[in-house]
């Protein structure tokens, strides 16, 4: 019993089955990399940039110009809907976060919604003539229940989120100065056993949820005490020009907390300390803790120093960690503050030598102009105005605070002057806005198979590599596809993007390799036998079986229990199936495919998800790779190998954290089982 497992910083091993022995104390190095494909968005925006936003689960990207427009692009840069065009420009964009719904802010004070399926629905007509009517900030709730909107005569209002993507107006806030960034207080907080959720209503909660103190003037002194009645579970911050962070809630009551006394820069919720960190445009940095009757207390109040360089620039701060902050400023460093610990260190954009510092001082050197953080996988991105991006991994402890926590792994090398840079939904997705282009970038590992004497290796996103050894033939095939996926079985291979696929013959003396159809099948995986196509549908709990021309002769259906299929492998007669509710199915391929085994949860834990499954030639076992969501959202890759025997119904496992490695692709012999 063998099969094949490639592991991190390691060459291929074959181990036996079901003990697994140690691995070699010197496994076969490779250098640690990131291979990112480009895909500028199309056709060619021909106008500055102003903003974009990331949908946070769906690959859909908006992006604002000057020419007054908003368009919608997918994950490979093409255009999927024109989005707006309006008399004014877009000054706001933000997301639901989970409905397709985005809400758009314009300079003539009009908002607008768009959707998928509707397209534009003007909500709040604009005005000309009244630039205190610019939107300023758009803020969905984290359930998406709610949506703030500010303006720069400091007009704050909630909207209730309505049955089929509808708004409407509860409260308005007449505050001081152009509000520019908005903050919501979590319902649920790490320590809170019985908070209440969110609800549709802000007047469903009693008094017992109510605040009430005395504001004792204690903003000089650091310390604030709410003078009004506050619904503790609909609490938001907002901020803005005028430096003053005021504190409201759904019932429209709203109170000035202090004042930073210059114009904020960011202004972020502390889950963990149920507080809330502001940053200035003068760079001070300070926080505040909150307590059961929302006094504010605060922690600290520090002047970040930066180059004479960075002070025209407009500086940002985010969260890269449990109390960990990021600050950039247009500087060769970034600074990080741990706020648990009071402490803070430095990542070096530059070497550290003499001249580079000398570089530095004079401001001569390399400058980061924009950062983003993936909290999936703690991947901290900064790029650069000479047009280069560069990775830091985190590598650290919980209690570890050190620039070494973090490993630079990877650097691109884009268009001169880069202006922002955001992670998009996944792990895998980077958008790069310079001055009037964007680019999306895909952090891919390169497709392959190999099965017999026939080897396909994807060489980039259009094209595939085919040898046959046999016959000592290589051909290229270019695709009219994106490859996001592909798939061998005898004589013949597919490609597919998720949306498209594409299904080659290749002829018995290599002389030909012949496209023998294409078609549009949305699909979130493939697996292809010998005269069958198996398609895991996207968001359907179904795998369809298709002729290799494309026709469906059969459906595998799943229980609402057994969730959606995620991933498929076919090796020999026997196909397997992984869910998003972490089932194994098994089907023995014939005429039909037919039920091989019991359907298996191989974990009941939701912070684990199967990320690949592979059966062998015997349908008997079946090796899993997973990923393991810890508290926080970060994602991490489990080191584990694990094999599930059908027959025993046994799970076994092997921890490669042992050797300090993990597993990241897996294979078993074509005919031993």
């Amino acid at each position: 019993n063998h099969f094949f497992v490639q592991f991190q910083h390691c060459s291929f091993l074959c181990v036996p089955l079901p003990c697994f022995p140690s691995l070699p104390s010197v496994p076969l190095p490779c250098t640690k990399m990131a291979l990112f494909f480009n895909f500028k968005t199309q056709p060619p925006i021909k106008a500055n940039i102003l903003v974009s936003e990331w949908h946070s689960e769906s690959p859909k990207l908006a992006v604002a110009a000057d020419d007054k427009t908003v368009s919608i692009y997918n994950d490979e840069g093409d255009k999927i809907d024109q989005g707006m065009i309006r008399a004014a420009s877009c000054s706001a964009l933000a997301w639901h976060p989970k409905q397709k719904l985005l809400c758009t802010g314009w300079e003539d004070g009009a908002l607008v919604l768009w959707n998928d399926s509707e397209g534009p629905k003007e909500l709040v007509p604009g005005r000309a003539g009244d630039p205190s009517r610019a939107v300023t900030c758009l803020e969905w709730n984290p359930s998406g229940t709610r949506l703030l909107s500010a303006d720069k005569g400091g007009q704050v209002k909630l909207w209730k989120v309505e049955p089929k993507a509808r708004l409407t107006l509860l409260r308005e806030y007449p505050l001081k100065g152009s509000i520019t960034h908005i903050a919501f207080r979590a319902s649920k907080r790490p320590g809170d056993a019985g908070a209440a959720k969110e609800g549709d209503g802000a007047g469903d909660m009693g008094v017992e949820d109510m605040a009430d103190a005395a504001d004792e003037d204690g903003a000089r002194s650091g310390v604030f005490s709410a003078s009004k009645k506050f619904n503790k579970e609909s609490l938001f911050f907002c901020g803005g020009s005028e430096g003053v962070i005021y504190m409201a809630d759904d019932f429209g009551s709203w109170q000035s907390c202090t004042s930073m006394e210059s114009p904020l820069a960011a202004l972020l919720y502390y889950a963990g300390k149920d507080g809330v960190v502001a940053l200035t445009q003068t760079m001070h940095l300070a926080y505040w803790t909150m307590d059961a009757t929302l006094t504010l207390q605060e922690k600290m109040k520090v002047k970040i120093s930066t180059s004479q360089s960075a002070e025209a620039a407009v500086p940002q701060v985010m969260w890269v960690g449990p109390g960990l902050l990021a600050t950039s400023h247009c500087e060769s460093v970034l600074r990080l503050w741990n706020l648990e610990k009071d402490e803070n260190y430095v990542l070096h954009l530059t070497g550290q030598d003499e001249r580079d510092m000398e570089k530095d001082r004079k401001g001569l050197s390399e400058k980061l102009s924009c950062v983003s953080y993936n909290p999936r996988k703690r991947v901290l991105a900064g790029g650069t105005r000479d047009g280069r991006i560069v990775f830091w991994q985190f590598v650290g402890g919980e209690s570890s605070t050190t620039a070494e926590d973090w490993e630079a792994f990877a650097e691109i090398d884009l268009e001169v002057g880069i202006q922002d840079i955001q992670w998009g939904p996944g792990e895998t997705l980077l958008s790069a806005s310079m001055l009037d282009s964007v680019s999306i970038l895909h952090e891919t590992v390169l497709k392959r198979k190999m099965l017999n004497s026939v080897g396909v290796v994807q060489l980039s996103p259009e094209c595939v590599h085919v040898e046959m050894l046999t016959v000592k033939t290589r051909k290229q095939v270019k695709s009219d596809i994106r490859i996001k996926g592909l798939d061998l079985n005898g004589s013949h291979f597919c490609v597919w993007n998720g949306h498209k696929v594409e299904i080659y013959e290749i002829v018995e003396d290599g002389s030909e390799i012949r496209r023998l159809c294409s078609g549009e099948v949305p699909s979130t995986a493939m697996a292809l036998h010998t005269e069958s196509l198996f398609v895991a549908r996207s968001g359907a709990p179904v795998v369809e079986v298709m002729t290799l021309q494309l026709q469906r002769k059969q459906s595998l259906s799943f229980t609402e229990a057994e969730g959606f299929p995620t991933c498929v492998d076919v090796h020999g007669d026997f196909l397997v199936v992984a869910t998003t509710t972490n089932y194994l199915k098994l089907w023995r391929i014939g005429r039909e495919a037919k039920p091989h085994g019991y359907p298996k949860q191989i974990f009941a834990s939701k912070s684990t998800e199967i990320t690949s499954v592979k059966v062998n030639c015997a349908g008997s076992k079946v090796s899993i790779l997973a990923k393991i969501t810890e508290g926080a959202g970060h994602t991490l890759t489990d080191p584990r190998l694990y094999v599930y025997e059908v027959e025993a119904d046994k799970l076994s496992s092997y921890d490669f954290s042992s050797v300090n490695r993990f597993p990241i692709s897996h294979c078993w012999d074509e005919t031993e089982p």
